[in-house]
């Protein structure tokens, strides 16, 4: 099948990212992850997926974030590395993964 949606997965395991907790710092470095392009049925993609993907990384209000600026998914997936949150106050924050055209998907932080 075609592509239908994102999913946000750890790039040492490739299994699904959980809730992740850390420190308020004045930035504060996120841990690594994959964006994955998915079918209906829930198959990775990977080299079948051709085209070339801008990724929207966005937070909730109150989360500003920075290092990575509109990056581009090529063969399905994407290696989301050096991203981090600015002078996060305390809180639990949703973090949105979106590209045109798919399915968005969403994962917490707690700072």
């Amino acid at each position: 099948g075609g592509a239908d949606y994102l999913d946000v997965v750890d790039p040492s395991s490739g299994g699904a990212v959980g809730a992740r907790t850390y420190r308020s710092e004045q930035q504060v470095l996120l841990d690594a992850f994959e964006v994955l392009v998915r079918d209906v049925g829930g198959n990775t993609l990977r080299a079948a997926d051709t085209a070339t993907r801008t990724v929207r990384l966005t937070a909730s209000a109150g989360l500003q974030l920075g290092g990575v600026s509109n990056p581009r998914m090529t063969e399905g997936a994407l290696l989301v590395d050096g991203l981090y949150a600015v002078a996060p106050k305390a809180g639990t924050y949703t973090v949105s993964v979106a590209s045109p055209g798919l399915s968005a998907t969403l994962f917490e932080i707690e700072i």
